[in-house]
This record gives C-alpha cells, structure tokens and sequence, in this order.
C-alpha cells in the first residue's frame, strides 16, 4: 500500500514533481489525493517512494465529488455547498515549487451545485499568448454547465456563464467540448453554444456510460478518415463507440461494435509496438448459465471481455483516454489545441455565422448565434417588420472561433416575423452588421 488514507472515496490524481524539468526528470510524479476526515475536507500530496506526506490544504465543510483538475500549473477543485449552497470553484497556483508552504489560491462562487464529473478547462481562443485568459466548465448534478474566467495571475476577469439548460451533458466533458448527452453527441464552445454541426443525433438510440466509469469521448486523428483537424470519438452504453469529424462529419466505418455493455471509456495507446496507434474498449454482458430453481428466471454470470482495433489512430492524440492521460488530471496542450477551421483570416463576424433559434419561437428566450475570427463584442437589435425596435441587448465580449449566443428575452411579443440585426465590433477592425429573419408563435 501506497498510503492508508481513510476518507478517500476519489481516485487520486498524478502531478509532475517538477514542472520545468525534461526528459526522465519529467516522468516523476506526486500524488494528489482528496481526503475527508471528521467532515473536513482536505487536499493532500504525497511524494516518494515512501509516500513522503506534503503540506494539506484546507477545503473546509464543503462536498468535492469529482478529483482535482491540473489546468497547466493551477489545480481546480469544484466544492458544492449542500448546507448554505456557496458553490465554488478553488484554483490554486501550483508554482514556483509543485506545493508551496501557502498556495496562492482563487476562490470563486458558482451558481450551480458541482456534480460528480471533472471540471474541464482550456484558453480562450484569441486571448494573448503572454497574458492567456483561461476558462474552467463546471458540470452541475444535472448535466447543467457553467463557465468562470481568470488569468494567469489569478484574477477573475469575466462575469460566470451558466450555460443554456438545453446543453446538458451525461458524460465528462472532452477538449473540444464534446460529450455524450441524451440520445446525442455533443460539441459546444465554452460558454455553452453549439458549434456548428452538432449536436448529431443517430438515428439508433444511444445512451451515455454510467456511474464511476462514466464515459467520455476520446479525440484523435484517425488514420483513414481524410477529415481535417481532429476527429471525436463516442462511447456509448451499449459498447458501439461512434466516429464524428470536428463538424460533425460522418467517419467512414463508424460506429464500431464494442464489447457488450461498455466498462467506462475507450483509450488509444500503442499496443502492438506499430507505427499507429490501437483503440481499446472493454465491457461485460450477462452469460446463460441456466435455469433459475423456481423456472421462470435465467442464472447468469457476468463475463467481461476487451476489444482492440489496430491502426486507428495517428500518434500524439490530444485526448486519448478519460483524463487526458495516465496521470488522469485532466492536462492537456490547451495553447496548442485548434479547434474549428476558420472561413479566412483577419477580424469580424464570419459570413453566415449568424442565426437566429428556436424559430419560430414558442416560448422562452431566443438565441443569437455567431462567429468571430477575433475577439469583440457583440449585441443584437431586434426589430418588427416595419423598422421598429423593440429591444436592443447590452455589450457582449465574444472570443474568437467559437460560437457564441446571446440570450433575448422576447416576453409580450405576439405572433409574426421579427428581424435579429446582429452588431459586432472588433478592437481595430472596424464593425459588421447582419440582419435575418425569425418567426415567433404564441
């Protein structure tokens, strides 16, 4: 035994010991670990080969239902507060040594109460490489998400987004912000909107892996599938694991069949000592056995099986297994990672971005869609059919390559065709306008 640690119901998590080091000295590792221990909760380190105990740092009272996130070189913890419901997301700045004596932390109110799955994070497209804006996806007990912005120095530099309740997620969120969801796969940008393309719904039911195992989606390139950027593979509970290109493209071959009902989620690694990279599944079903004594039921006995498919995949793959890695703390390239091709270069609303939906509108609020090439800010106008205005929303900031969606109250309008004029401004790029069309229907 590595270290007897009562209270700890997570799987623990592995950090590098040094972070600037290379080669060998790279590969050595710390532990990171929740604990509870007379309803305190705590995170502990641990180093060595005799688990040498490191500094502990205090969560208080509050419930942690997923393992810590390392974003970079700051670790993210999602604390739900069942008792007064002060949520909150804790960064704390893991330099200049991997767990300083008194850890420069963030602490910062969620408006959703943290579910079981892992915070995802990344670096806001756009954002300057020397002064990175970062954002950290918190998924509610639901499936609800919601969005906190800071920057290197630890500061909160944008209001919390909490994502449309129409997004919701039944698998850990991947890069690329891909995950499974009820009967659909997924791809949305980081304050909630769908890129386009997605979501895909097959026209066989699917459903999400659950429980400990839960699935998420793996991204890769895949060796045959002649689609630019990267491609996102699905698991689903039934052990099919389904092939999507960045745009919701179709992947020749795809969906595999899987081993039975699937054990948690897939992995891409070498296995067989070649050039490309293999895909391994696992998962179990219920074997006959025979007849149950009273004769109307069947004994069975649970039979677990893996699956390899060789030359998948290309190597170096952005995110190969759940947790991005063998260390399973959720690290990835996020300055590197490129995540929707761009119509052209430059500034400004990307041609045809802009959409207006649901249309015809029912009920509840409408959304503006659009894309940017780089970072602005946004606002819509919303006009009847005779050139009046009827509302005008505030300023957005908007990053670049991702959709974003501004949410318009249209309370008390009645029935007919509205149009949405959408205004971008970008910082030395001047200002574009869209106008289109949508119907509401009361």
């Amino acid at each position: 035994m590595y270290q007897d640690l009562p209270g700890c119901a997570l799987p623990p998590i592995l950090l590098p010991v040094d972070f600037s080091a290379t080669g060998d000295d790279s590969l050595r590792v710390s532990v990171c670990a929740v604990a509870v221990e007379m309803g305190q909760t705590s995170l502990r380190f641990f180093s060595g080969a005799g688990a040498d105990a490191g500094p502990v740092i205090d969560l208080g009272s509050s419930l942690v239902r997923s393992a810590p996130v390392l974003a970079g070189e700051f670790l993210l913890t999602a604390l739900a507060d069942t008792a007064a419901g002060d949520h909150r997301l804790v960064i704390v700045d893991l330099t200049p040594s991997l767990i300083p004596e008194d850890p420069l932390r963030l602490e910062l109110p969620l408006a959703v109460e943290p579910g079981s799955f892992p915070v995802f994070w990344g670096q806001v497209p756009g954002s300057a490489a020397t002064d990175p804006v970062f954002y950290a996806i918190v998924t509610d007990r639901f499936g609800h998400g919601e969005t906190v912005y800071f920057d290197n120095s630890l500061r909160q530099v944008r209001e919390n987004v909490v994502w449309d309740q129409g997004v919701q997620m039944e698998s850990p969120l991947a890069v690329g912000g891909s995950f499974v969801g009820d009967g659909i796969f997924g791809r949305s940008g980081h304050s909630g909107a769908w890129y386009d393309g997605w979501p895909r719904r097959p026209r066989a039911s699917v459903a999400a892996v659950t429980g400990n195992g839960a699935g998420s989606p793996l991204v890769v390139e895949l060796a045959d599938s002649g689609l630019r950027l990267d491609q996102y593979i699905f698991p689903t509970q039934d052990g099919r694991l389904f092939g999507f290109g960045t745009q919701g493209e179709s992947v020749s071959g795809w969906p595999l069949g899987g081993p039975a009902r699937s054990a948690g989620s897939p992995a891409v690694g070498r296995l067989t000592g070649e050039v490309l990279l293999d895909l391994v599944a696992i998962g179990s079903f219920p074997r006959i056995t025979g007849v149950g004594t009273d004769g109307t039921e069947l004994d069975t006995e649970y039979v677990s099986s893996v699956s390899v498919w060789r030359d998948v995949a290309l190597t170096d793959p952005v995110w190969p297994m759940a947790g991005g890695s063998p260390w399973r703390n959720g690290s990835y390239d996020a300055e590197e990672w490129v995540t929707l091709p761009i119509a052209s270069q430059g500034s400004g609303l990307v041609e045809g971005s802009h959409h207006c939906y649901p249309s015809p509108l029912l009920s509840g609020p409408l959304k503006v869609r659009g894309l940017v090439r780089a970072p602005a800010r946004a606002r819509a106008f919303i006009y009847n059919l005779e050139g009046e205005e009827i509302l005008a929303t505030s300023w957005q900031d908007v990053a670049a390559a991702e959709p974003f969606a501004i949410e318009v109250a249209l309370d008390g309008t009645v029935t007919g065709l509205y149009l949405c004029r959408l205004v971008v401004e970008t910082p030395g790029g001047g200002t574009d306008h869209s106008v289109v069309q949508f119907a509401v229907v009361r």
